[in-house]
């Protein structure tokens, strides 16, 4: 009967395997191993310098070197990234271990580094080995000259997971990164490196609401100094000749995103504005956009003390004698009596005679009818004026009216209610009319819109000879989408005055305006259904802003405001020619308007600058001054962005093969593929989901079409086609009917 030990020992299933090559060591070097079983190696002096004298050579070498000792799977499949998963113990162990025993050889402890890079490919690997302090171990290697791209291509993997702590660290530590382009500005291979990596971390967080504190939290963290760099660094990179298209485009996201929270930098680093203008003629449309909005990020109302490239103004101060001169000529050259300032002049003379005929003999129904009838002529400004006039001309009639009546008469919105009375006492339609008009008006004065609103509604059925001042009313009362619709509206009616026609303008202008760029901040993907909407909505606000400047005077109430965005939209929107000579007949209104109010201060010697409209006049001073000064300097970068996917089968990967580059460990690591689809193997873990999108977007100008009403021009995503041609679309019943007469002689069915 055999004894004990005679028999050989079954291993167990389940048992942790020994590492092969160590047992191959051990048989070729008579290296001591101990405490295999504990995941811990021990390898001779004299291996450990063959192996990284081998390096220097073929990093390949050391790598399969490695993988072999410490018995890994194969890092490039999911079902390898499993298994180490699976048994992370052991394996993070076998490798810490042969990391902490080659401390006098570099080569070998990169070839470590970059095997734990190879399997951040997971994010739960990654997670585990961020939690081992891995990406410290990477940071170090960026001070070795030799070791950073190994470094860099390490990052680059880890940053391409939806997981936060890289990201953060990454974005944290990005000066340490910005410092490598400053001291190799002609590197083409370490920008390719480089700049990915900060563009994902500073981007692929933004307008995600659940990582807004995040986003913020790390570029809090930079200095104004700090950021400033980078912007100079990523416009530098940007600039070079030999930058690819995807790696200028990369540069360009960045500079954006800075905008929106370090914008004090950019006051430092003036070429990256001139970059983000130069952006404004990209055919990239999403491209196009974000410069829009970080541009108007830097000259937003919030930051109206720094406005970069906004210097003193060096024009002389004009004289009182040259603005009488330069505004009358103005009005002569337009017709003056066709002129808002000669109107207003007047409603105002009117309005003192209604005015002082009220407070001396008590006439407050003819008051209220010349209310009612000046209200649609001129700003309500001119009532309030022309009070304030009777005030100082006729003290004692003034004061012993309002010692008659109850309430106190302080200003023009106080009678108001008493005119009211006196027009409905009549009980005429018309009196009934103008009544309704003072009521609904006091109501959007005192800032009660809604119910202001909802009486102009009510209004338009009983009142039609008022409805284009109705349509006003309700244009400023309502929301934006549905203020758009009645301004439209209210344009196409009868009896409009000049004043009201203009207004209304104004209002779908700004409406427009503020409606796209709603949507816009809502994150909509560039090219679906609601970016087109905003699209549209831009595109109208445009269309009307151009219809303002050529009917407008050129004293129109909102000339300034309406040029502005004018100005903006246009270079946004359209392909202009860099001299802007477009602008020019725009410009040349908007002197006569600026005239007018320094005309009115030094008169008055009231000074007072409206910071809302002050940001729009900055950012359109920006535009005219330096756009083709941009567009000449950087519109080369813009067009090889534009040339992006053109040029995508050029990846970094073919860079690093270069000859500038010795780092072939570098070239072995790239041969992740951080875009791999996932695998179809049982047990496959989730790949990492593509973080950064590239591509280029046009503007479909037949779909901007489709989304704007046939009849009111008012842009919408739920517009209803006509049944019988199916090509044009309105927004109810009423357009479709209002432009039948039109629209029904050529309203025809495609045929096949």
């Amino acid at each position: 009967m055999p004894g004990p030990g005679t028999h050989k020992k079954r291993r167990s299933k389940h048992a942790k395997p020994k590492p092969k090559a160590v047992v191959i060591i051990l048989n070729r070097n008579k290296v001591a191993a101990s405490n295999l079983a504990s995941s811990t190696l021990s390898i001779s002096e004299s291996v450990a310098n063959d192996i990284n004298g081998a390096a220097a050579e073929s990093w390949t070498r050391t790598a399969d070197w490695i993988s072999e000792v410490c018995q890994l799977p194969d890092l490039d499949t999911n079902k390898g990234l499993k298994k180490v998963y699976n048994d992370f113990d052991s394996y993070y162990g076998w490798l810490e271990s042969l990391y902490n025993q080659v401390h006098r050889y570099p080569m070998i402890q990169v070839g470590v580094i970059a095997i734990f890079a190879k399997m951040c490919k997971d994010n739960l690997l990654m997670d585990k080995l961020i939690e081992q302090g891995f990406l410290g171990r990477i940071f170090r290697l960026l001070s070795e000259p030799r070791f950073q791209q190994v470094a860099l291509y390490s990052l680059r993997i880890m940053t391409q997971h939806e997981v936060l702590p890289p990201r953060l660290v990454v974005a944290m530590k990005s000066l340490d990164l910005i410092q490598i382009l400053e001291e190799n500005p002609s590197s083409t291979v370490l920008a390719d490196l480089i700049v990915p990596i900060i563009a994902v971390a500073f981007c692929t967080t933004e307008g995600k609401d659940e990582n807004h504190k995040h986003r913020r939290l790390y570029h809090g963290s930079l200095t104004v100094p700090g950021a400033t760099r980078i912007l100079k660094a990523m416009t530098a990179v940007a600039s070079n000749p030999r930058a690819s298209p995807s790696l200028a485009a990369r540069c360009l996201k960045v500079i954006e995103v800075l905008a929106s929270d370090i914008t004090l930098a950019f006051d430092h680093a003036p070429d990256a504005v001139k970059l983000l203008l130069a952006g404004l003629s990209s055919k990239d449309w999403g491209r196009r956009i974000g410069c829009l909005y970080a541009l108007l990020e830097l000259y937003s109302p919030e930051n109206s003390t720094h406005h970069p490239l906004i210097g003193p103004s060096t024009a002389p101060a004009p004289t009182l004698r040259n603005l009488l001169y330069r505004v009358n000529l103005a009005r002569a050259n337009y017709g003056q009596e066709r002129c808002h300032s000669f109107i207003a002049d007047v409603c105002f003379n009117e309005l003192i005679s209604a005015f002082t005929v009220a407070v001396l003999e008590g006439d407050i129904y003819s008051l209220g009818l010349s209310l009612s009838k000046n209200l649609l002529q001129t700003d309500y400004i001119i009532a309030e004026k022309a009070y304030a006039d009777v005030q100082t001309s006729e003290p004692a009639a003034v004061k012993r009216f309002t010692s008659s009546h109850p309430g106190r008469f302080i200003s023009c919105l106080d009678f108001f209610p008493l005119c009211s009375r006196a027009l409905r006492a009549k009980n005429e339609p018309h009196s009934r009319s103008a009544a309704n008009l003072l009521d609904i008006t006091r109501l959007f004065i005192e800032k009660k819109f809604e119910e202001a609103g909802d009486m102009a509604t009510k209004a338009i059925d009983h009142t039609p000879e008022f409805t284009a001042y109705w349509y006003y009313i309700i244009s400023s009362s309502v929301g934006q989408v549905k203020g758009l619709k009645a301004a439209k509206l209210g344009r196409k009616c009868p009896k409009l005055t000049p004043y009201l026609q203009h207004m209304l303008l104004e209002r779908a202008v700004e409406q427009a305006w503020f409606t796209g760029f709603d949507i816009l901040n809502t994150a909509v993907e560039v090219g679906d259904s609601r970016w087109y909407e905003a699209m549209a909505y831009l595109h109208s606000a445009l269309a009307d802003a151009t219809a303002y400047i050529e009917e407008a005077p050129p004293d129109a109430t909102g000339m300034e405001i309406v040029v502005n965005w004018y100005v903006i939209l246009t270079v946004t929107l359209t392909d202009v020619d860099p001299e802007l000579q477009i602008f020019e007949n725009a410009l040349k209104k908007l002197r006569v308007k600026e005239d007018l109010e320094e005309l009115e201060q030094m008169l008055t010697h009231r000074w007072a600058d409206d910071p809302q409209k002050l940001h729009r006049t900055h950012f359109r001073q920006i535009i005219l001054e330096h756009y083709q000064e941009s567009y000449e300097r950087f519109s080369h970068v813009i067009e090889k962005s534009n040339r992006m996917e053109d040029t995508s089968k050029k990846t970094s990967h073919d860079c690093i093969a270069l000859e500038e580059s010795q780092d072939q460990l570098a070239v072995w690591l790239n041969g992740v593929d951080l875009e791999e689809q996932p695998l179809t193997d049982d047990g496959a873990m989730p790949r990492p989901k593509k973080m950064y999108e590239e591509k280029i977007f046009t503007l479909d100008e037949e779909r901007l079409t489709l989304t704007r009403c046939g009849w009111c021009s008012n842009p919408s995503a739920s517009l209803k086609k006509c049944r019988g041609c199916t090509k044009v679309r309105y927004c109810d019943s009423t357009c479709q009917k209002c432009d039948w007469n039109t629209h029904k002689l050529v309203c025809k069915p495609d045929v096949d």
